[in-house]
Order: C-alpha cells, then structure tokens, then sequence
C-alpha cells in the first residue's frame, strides 16, 4: 500500500513538473534516436542543414525541424545570424522544453562563391548571446545559356561508378574520360567533391574541340563503413550545361 502511494505521489509530481508524459513511455528515446545529430540546445535529423543547390544570384531557402532538448523553454524571437545574406525565422517562436519547433532559413547568393560550401552558421538570440551552431551548405551554379555560334561542350564516358564491395582502408580506383564536343574551348573551372574521401587528378584544365583528358578519382575507404554514396561535380563554360555530378556509390565492409 505504502509503495502504491510512493508511485502515485511520484505520478502526480511528474505531472505538476510538466513533464512531457510522451518521454516516460519510451517516446523520448525514439525522438533522440530519430533525431541523432546533437547542436545544444536541440537535435537535429541531419548533421547539416542543407539548403541544396541553386543559381548564382538567385535565393536558397530550406526548413528544418528541431527538438529542444536544452532543459528549458526557448523563446525564438529576435533570433538572428551575422551571415550576410541569410535570414531566419521559426515557428513557433516560443518551444517548451521536449518540444518542436521549425526553423526556415532564407539566404540570397549575390556575391557568393560558385561551387559546393559548407559552414559553420551561428545563430545569435535576441540579446546577441549565442544559441546554437550548426553546419549549412549549399551549392551554386552558373546559369545556363544558349549561345549562338562557337559554343564548347563537355561530355563524359560515364556519369556513375559503382565500386561495389570494399574492405575497410582500400582505395579503388576508376577513369573517366572527358571530352570537349562542341567548337570553342572548354575551360574546367572548378571540381568539388562532397567528401575528401574522394582523390582526383585531372591535366590540363582547358580542352580544345575534339581534345580529351582522363580523370582519375580514388575512392579512399579508410575510416568509412556501410553503403556510401558521394559526388564530384565539374563547373565549367559549357553554355548548356555548365555543372556536371559524377556519383560514386561503394559497400565497404
């Protein structure tokens, strides 16, 4: 009888605390599992808020949910970032303690860099103390046109490469044949891959119509584990088609 009390007592306290009566049940572990990635004071599904990709000049706009797990309620409003260009705001802008809110993230890419970025992005409350950092990136592109006349034009023996199964620490190796078809020169501006797990080597950088040049990518699998899925994107002044992904997928073991 005594214990019976002891656990009512306790049920009603819990209560009173306002303890979300969901996270009793298991339902806090299943959030935390589901939403892995650690920023205090919230969790995040993905270790990066990733805006995708769009035009140079043109807006990029993402939203993510997060949880509070900070200890406390959280009071949104005011929130801001020093990164130009970007803006931000979530709803609700008051979140309690175990609770959702979601956070949309506005940014103009006037006067950014071309290519695949990744951040660290900061995000300052209402007194400009600072609430929390966190990885964005995104990507940008050269709009593009269609030219009358001499025009260069990439084109590559293949898009995709499957590796297909490694041992842990191996490096594999693959050739990828580019080939300027069009009729002006084709400049290789940039290549970008999402992880440095992928190596590459490529000469020269300028191709003339109807030259070729091999690109070697390894695909590194020291420190990786399970099925992997990376790309290596080309920029060039192909009018057309002035950005090209290569994917490589491997099963390391």
């Amino acid at each position: 009888m005594r214990l019976f009390l002891f656990l009512l007592c306790v049920s009603v306290m819990q209560t009173a605390w306002g303890q979300n009566p969901e996270m009793a049940d298991g339902a806090g572990q299943k959030i935390f599992k589901k939403y892995r990635n650690s920023y205090f004071p919230f969790r995040t599904k993905t270790e990066v808020l990733n805006l995708k990709s769009a035009f140079l000049g043109d807006s990029l706009k993402g939203s993510f949910s997060l949880y509070n797990f900070g200890g406390r309620a959280l009071h949104l409003a005011g929130v801001f970032t020093p990164q130009p260009g970007v803006s931000l705001s979530f709803m609700p802008e008051k979140v309690g303690h175990n609770a959702f809110t979601r956070l949309t993230v506005k940014m103009d890419t006037q006067g950014a860099a071309l290519g695949f970025t990744r951040e660290k992005f900061s995000v300052f409350d209402a007194d400009s103390s600072l609430l929390f950092t966190i990885p964005l990136q995104y990507t940008l592109e050269k709009r593009p046109m269609l030219s009358a006349g001499a025009v260069p034009h990439l084109t590559l023996s293949k898009l995709t490469h499957d590796f297909k199964v490694m041992k842990k620490g191996i490096r594999e190796q693959v050739n990828i044949r580019l080939t300027n078809t069009g009729n002006a020169l084709l400049r290789i501006e940039k290549l970008e891959s999402n992880c440095n797990c992928l190596q590459y080597e490529m000469v020269p950088q300028a191709l003339k119509a109807g030259q070729s040049v091999v690109l070697t990518v390894t695909f590194n699998a020291t420190n990786r584990m399970g099925y992997e899925r990376k790309t290596l994107a080309l920029f060039t002044n192909d009018p057309e088609q002035p950005t090209k992904v290569l994917t490589f997928e491997a099963h390391v073991k």
